[in-house]
């Protein structure tokens, strides 16, 4: 069974644009010197392609090959946020359940039609914010 061929890709797609002529400058920078090492074309013809001089091409060149921190900041690792606060929450509201308990509220009221229950919804997730923030503050404020 015979599959069609996939729609080629050529340099004037939108998607091929994205590569061949980058708008974000690190991206321009990788893309250079990609073309530079791995394609082997030459440092001038790379350098009128993406926009920069013969100098600042070499210059480019030298950085990548001499700075450790240029090749790491091409790809940087995700971190992701925090997850103790999600813990802490969880701790506060065990605590407040098991100590004192307190469950929180299940069902929303306005503050127009009860002030205080309405803030009883507040204060714990509020609290719960202002100890995983107490410490940075504190070092900072040291």
């Amino acid at each position: 069974m015979a599959t069609a061929p996939r729609k080629a890709l050529t340099p004037s797609s939108r998607d091929a644009r994205f590569f061949l002529a980058p708008d974000a400058s690190l991206h321009r920078q990788y893309e250079a010197l990609r073309c530079f090492f791995v394609e082997g074309a030459p440092s001038h013809v790379v350098a009128h392609r993406f926009g920069y001089s013969s100098g600042a091409f070499r210059v480019l060149c030298h950085q990548f090959r001499h700075d450790p921190t240029k090749r790491a900041g091409f790809f940087q690792t995700i971190k992701h946020g925090p997850q103790t606060i999600f813990f802490t929450g969880v701790l506060i509201l065990y605590g407040l359940v098991r100590f004192f308990r307190w469950l929180p509220p299940l069902e929303f009221v306005a503050f127009t039609v009860d002030p205080m229950e309405n803030l009883k919804q507040l204060i714990w997730p509020t609290v719960a914010q202002a100890y995983y923030i107490s410490a940075p503050i504190t070092r900072l404020s040291a």
